[in-house]
C-alpha cells in the first residue's frame, strides 16, 4: 500500500471552474438592462456546490480585472437568524451598499418616518447611529442640523418638505428632481403598516436611481440559504408563500441589479402572479453534464470508457459521487492491485457509497466513522474519542488525504457534508448504542473544554466553537435535560459577553425541544424563554427580545400562585424594560405597574426589585411628560435605595449610577457627576465591584469629555484599563469603552491618530454583538 495517496483535484472543488455557471454570470452582468429587475436562482439538495458557487461568484466580483468594470456586492445570508428579519436584512443592504458608494435617500426618510410612528419620542440617532455617519449618509444628519432647536425636528417627511431647500450637494441636487418628490410624495400619510410593507420599494428604488447614472457599477446582491427564511413555519401552506414577501418587493423595485439566490428548491413567486415567470431564471444545482463528468474522470486517471459510463450513470451528474468513484477506482488499481472493472461500481449514488466502504480496510472504515461525528475535524480531538472508544489510533495522515476531507480558510479540516450525513445515518441505523455514547462521550469532552477558562476574561473564541459543538452532541445523544444542561453553563459566556454564540447556542435548543413546559424552577421552560430573551436582548435585536419575554410569560401557568411570584413580576418587568428601548412607554407602564402590584405584597423580601421598578415607573411618566408624576416615583426609589444603602451597597451603588445617567439625559450634569462619584466611591471599596467601578469610571470619563474637562484623559485612560483587567480585553464593554475614547482622541485638540483603536473596538463588538448591532454600527460609521 503506498504511503502517499495521489494528488488530484476532488470534482466537488474542480465544479467551480466550469464554463457554464460562469458565463451565465458573466453574461447577466454584461446584458442588464436599467429597466428590469433579473433574478438567476441556482437550488439543489446539500453538498452540491451551492456555497462553492457564491465563493466563486464573490471572488469574480471582487477581481475587476476578471469582469472588467467594477462591481458592487452586498449578500444577505439567511442561516443568519438575524438577517431573516425584513428590517434587519433591509438595513443590512443598506450599509453594505452604502459602503460601496451608493446613496439611499429615500429608504433613509422612508425608515425615518416608520421609526418615528413605531418609536414615538424614542432618538433614532441612539437606535441607529449608522444612518447620520459618513459620507453616504448625509440626508437625516443634515436635516436635524437644519432643524435644531424646532419643535418639529422629528425625522421623516414634514421635516423633508420644510428643510429640504436647504439642502447642499448631492442631496440638494437629488431633492430638486420631479423623481425626488414624486418617491417621497407617496410616503405622506401612510400608516405604520403600510410603510413598513413599502419599505423595500424604497430600498429598491433608491438603487435604481443609482444605478441610472453614467458612472454607476453593476450591481450583484446574493441571497445564501433562501430556504432559512422559512424555519419554524411549515412549508406547504399557501399563506406561507408570503414569507418572503419583503424580498419580493424589493427585487421588483430594484431595477438595473442582478439578484442571485442560492436554495433548496424552486422558487414558488409565480405561483403569487405569473408576471414572475418572465424573470425567474431557476437552474437545477449539482447536476454536471455527463461529458463534463467523462472529462473529469479521464483527467483523474480512468481510461475505461465503460467504467467512466458506469461511473457517470451512478454520480447522476453529483461531484461528490464521482470523487467516491474515483477513490474505489484508485483502490482498487493501487492496493488490490488489479484493473478496475464495471463490476467494481454501483449502479446509484446509495451503491456508489456502499462499494466505496466495501474498499475500505476495517480501519479505514472505522476512522472515516469517528470523524464523521466531529463538526470539525480535531486531531487531537478525533485521537481521543478514537482511542478511549476504539482501543486504538486513527490513520490521520490519511485521513487528511481524502477526498471528502477539506481544508477551510481558517486551516481546520472538514468532512463534506454529504459524507458526514451518510456515515451519520449509517452509524445510527447499524449501531445505535454507540452513536449515542460516541456523542455523548464527544459532548463531556467539548464541555470540559468550553468550560476551562477560569475566569470570563479569559474565554477565547475556540472555547465558544466547543460549547456550541458539546450542545450538538448533547442533541444527537438524546440526553433528556438539554434545557437544564444549557442554563447550568451558559453564565460563563454571558459574562464574558460571548452572545452572538449564547444566541446560536439558545437557538439550537429551542428548536430541539420545541414547546417547553414551566415547572417553576430555574430550569423550566419560562426561565428558558427569559435567558434567551435576555440575550437578544444584548444583541440589541429588540423585537426578537420581546417576542421571546412574551413567549417567557405566557409559558407561566395561570394556576398555584405562579403570577403572582417574584420571578413572573421580573418577567413583566422585563418585557417593560423592552418596550422602553423600543419607544414604547405606553405600553410598559401597566407591565411596570403589574409588576410593582407584586412586589408591594411582600416589600421588604423585594426591596431592590420593587425600588428598580419605581426608578423604570419615574422615567415613563418623564417620556410621556406626566413630569410631576415622575418626580414622585424618582422620590420614591431614591428613598427605597438609601434605606438599602448599609446592607446592600452595591445595588444601591448601581441605583446611583442609573439615576446618574437619567441625570444627564435631563441635562443635569452636575448632579449626574455627583451620582457618578458617588458611585464610584461605594464600588471601590474592598469590598465593592470592579465591574462596577469600571462602569462609573466610562461615566465619569464622558462626561468630562462633554465639558472639555482637563481630566479627561486620565478618565479615559483609567477607564479603558478597567474594562480590559475586569471585563477581558475581547469584552463588548470593552470595546465600547476602546471607541468612546478614540472618539474623544477625534474631537479633542490637537486632533490624535485613532484609526488602530476604532479597528480593535470594531472587530471586539463586531465579534460579540453582531454587525447589526447599535454599537457595532456606530464604531464602523
Amino acid at each position: 500500500m503506498p504511503d502517499i495517496l495521489p494528488l488530484r483535484e476532488p470534482a466537488s472543488r474542480k465544479f467551480t471552474d466550469r464554463d457554464e455557471p460562469k458565463a451565465l454570470f458573466r453574461h447577466a452582468l454584461e446584458t442588464l438592462h436599467p429597466s428590469r429587475c433579473r433574478v438567476i436562482v441556482w437550488y439543489g439538495v446539500g453538498g452540491q456546490g451551492k456555497t462553492a458557487l457564491r465563493n466563486e461568484f464573490e471572488r469574480l466580483v471582487s477581481s475587476h480585472v476578471e469582469l472588467g468594470h467594477p462591481v458592487a456586492l452586498s449578500v444577505l445570508d439567511f442561516d443568519r437568524p438575524l438577517l431573516r428579519s425584513p428590517i434587519e436584512g433591509m438595513l443590512h443592504l443598506r450599509f453594505e451598499l452604502a459602503a460601496a458608494g451608493m446613496k439611499f435617500p429615500t429608504f433613509d426618510i422612508a425608515f425615518a418616518q416608520l421609526f418615528a410612528l413605531e418609536y414615538p419620542g424614542e432618538d433614532i440617532r441612539q437606535r441607529h447611529p449608522g444612518l447620520l455617519r459618513g459620507r453616504e449618509n448625509e440626508l437625516l444628519s443634515d436635516l436635524l442640523e437644519l432643524a435644531e432647536g424646532a419643535k418639529e425636528a422629528i425625522f421623516g417627511v414634514k421635516l423633508l418638505y420644510k428643510y429640504g431647500t436647504r439642502l447642499a450637494g448631492w442631496l440638494g441636487e437629488w431633492w430638486a428632481t420631479v423623481n425626488a418628490r414624486s418617491e417621497i410624495g407617496r410616503l405622506q400619510g401612510l400608516p405604520a403598516n403600510k410603510l413598513r410593507e413599502q419599505l423595500p420599494a424604497f430600498l429598491g428604488a433608491d438603487i435604481t436611481r443609482d444605478l441610472s447614472g453614467p458612472k454607476a457599477p453593476r450591481l450583484v446582491v446574493m441571497l445564501d440559504a433562501y430556504e432559512a427564511l422559512w424555519r419554524g413555519a411549515p412549508r406547504g401552506a399557501q399563506e406561507n408563500l408570503r414569507v418572503d414577501d419583503w424580498v419580493r418587493t424589493f427585487v421588483e423595485h430594484a431595477r438595473g441589479a442582478l439578484v442571485l439566490v442560492f436554495c433548496r428548491d424552486q422558487l414558488r413567486w409565480s405561483e403569487l402572479n405569473s408576471k414572475w415567470d418572465g424573470v425567474l431564471e431557476q437552474h437545477l444545482l449539482g447536476g454536471l453534464s455527463d461529458s463534463d463528468a467523462d472529462r473529469f474522470l479521464k483527467d483523474a486517471g480512468v481510461h475505461s470508457p465503460h467504467v467512466r459510463e458506469r461511473i457517470v450513470e451512478a454520480a447522476q451528474g453529483l461531484p461528490f459521487y464521482l470523487d467516491l468513484s474515483v477513490d474505489s477506482y484508485e483502490h482498487v488499481r493501487d492496493v488490490d492491485d488489479r484493473q478496475p472493472t464495471v463490476a467494481d461500481f454501483g449502479k446509484t449514488p446509495g451503491e456508489v457509497f456502499q462499494r466505496f466502504l466495501d474498499h475500505l480496510s476495517d480501519t479505514e472504515v472505522e476512522d472515516l466513522e469517528m470523524a464523521s461525528y466531529l463538526d470539525v475535524i480535531d486531531e487531537s480531538l478525533l485521537t481521543d474519542t478514537s482511542r478511549t472508544l476504539r482501543g486504538r489510533l486513527p490513520d490521520w495522515p490519511r485521513l487528511c488525504q481524502r477526498s471528502y476531507v477539506t481544508r477551510g480558510g481558517d486551516d481546520t479540516l472538514v468532512m463534506h457534508a454529504v459524507m458526514r450525513s451518510a456515515c451519520q445515518d449509517r452509524e445510527k441505523r447499524l449501531r445505535p448504542s454507540f452513536f449515542k455514547s460516541a456523542h455523548g462521550f464527544l459532548s463531556k469532552h467539548l464541555e470540559t473544554r468550553a468550560l476551562s477558562p477560569t475566569t470570563s476574561r479569559d474565554v477565547r473564541e475556540h472555547h465558544e466553537s466547543a460549547l456550541l459543538a458539546a450542545v450538538r452532541h448533547r442533541m444527537a445523544s438524546g440526553e433528556p435535560d438539554l434545557v437544564q444542561w444549557l442554563m447550568q453553563r451558559q453564565k460563563l459566556f454571558l459574562d464574558a459577553g460571548r452572545f452572538v454564540m449564547l444566541e446560536q447556542a439558545f437557538a439550537l435548543v429551542d428548536e430541539a425541544v420545541g414547546t417547553l413546559p414551566s415547572s417553576g424552577g430555574d430550569d423550566d421552560g419560562a426561565w428558558f424563554y427569559h435567558h434567551y430573551a435576555n440575550v437578544l436582548q444584548h444583541l440589541g435585536a429588540n423585537a426578537r427580545a420581546k417576542a421571546m419575554f412574551q413567549r417567557a410569560v405566557d409559558s407561566v401557568p395561570k394556576d398555584d400562585g405562579n403570577r403572582s411570584s417574584a420571578k413572573y413580576a421580573t418577567m413583566l418587568d422585563a418585557i417593560a424594560n423592552v418596550c422602553v428601548e423600543m419607544g414604547d412607554c405606553a405600553e410598559a407602564e401597566p407591565l411596570y405597574a403589574a409588576a410593582r402590584a407584586i412586589y408591594e405584597t411582600d416589600p421588604d423580601s423585594y426591596a431592590i426589585r420593587h425600588a428598580y421598578t419605581l426608578l423604570n415607573l419615574a422615567r415613563c411618566h418623564e417620556r410621556r411628560g406626566r413630569a410631576d408624576e415622575a418626580a414622585a416615583l424618582y422620590d420614591a426609589a431614591s428613598t427605597r435605595f438609601e434605606a438599602l444603602a448599609a446592607t446592600h451597597p452595591r445595588a444601591f451603588a448601581g441605583f446611583l449610577l442609573d439615576l446618574g445617567r437619567v441625570r444627564q439625559a435631563q441635562g443635569r450634569p452636575g448632579e449626574a457627576v455627583g451620582l457618578f462619584e458617588r458611585a464610584s466611591t461605594i464600588y471601590s471599596r474592598p469590598d465593592g465591584d470592579p465591574d462596577g467601578a469600571a462602569v462609573v469610571l466610562l461615566e465619569l470619563a464622558s462626561s468630562a469629555a462633554v465639558h472639555g474637562d482637563a481630566k479627561t484623559d486620565v478618565l479615559f485612560e483609567r477607564a479603558t484599563a478597567a474594562h480590559e483587567r475586569t471585563f477581558g480585553a475581547q469584552h463588548p464593554n470593552t470595546g465600547r469603552a476602546l471607541y468612546l475614547e478614540a472618539v474623544w482622541w477625534l474631537r479633542s485638540s490637537p486632533r490624535r491618530s485613532a484609526g488602530p483603536q476604532l479597528a480593535r473596538a470594531t472587530e471586539i463588538l463586531s465579534e460579540s454583538l453582531g454587525d447589526e448591532h447599535p454599537w457595532t454600527i456606530e464604531a464602523r460609521g
